[in-house]
């Protein structure tokens, strides 16, 4: 009978401590995506840790829907809110690597730069790579 309970403590700890690796791992990469995204122009207006809800900058203000579908087109999954004023939504669920997230940042960057947005793509990913080193 001892042993069953030890068991279930045992599980009970490593359970709890899986949920708060995960909750900081989500809060540690929706930084980054957070930073990538506002250094390209954006407005973040979220503060969930697995999605990325923001405004698009300037000249791309209230193109959101075209924008989510030449994404969309080119095979990268983002979305726009179901309620007006539009805005775009990055999840990042389970997309928990510097590998990942630098990928999907890569990505938005290129689909912004596509409908004319101005900022310069390597400059973004370079302040994404010191973050993510900056941890190492």
């Amino acid at each position: 009978m001892l042993r069953g309970r030890s068991f279930h403590e045992a599980l009970r700890i490593i359970l709890g401590y899986g949920r708060r690796r995960k909750a900081t791992d989500y809060a540690y990469h929706e930084k980054a995506l957070r930073q990538a995204v506002e250094a390209m122009g954006c407005e973040v207006t979220s503060n969930m840790t697995s999605l990325v809800v923001l405004n698009l900058p300037g000249k791309l203000a209230g193109k959101e829907k075209e924008l989510v579908q030449g994404a969309r087109a080119q095979g990268f999954g983002i979305w726009p809110t179901l309620s007006e004023p539009v805005q775009v939504r990055i999840g990042i669920l389970n997309q928990l690597s510097p590998e990942q997230i630098t990928e999907i940042a890569s990505r938005f960057a290129d689909a912004m730069l596509a409908m004319g947005a101005e900022f310069d793509k390597q400059q973004v990913m370079n302040q994404l790579k010191s973050y993510y080193a900056k941890a190492a």
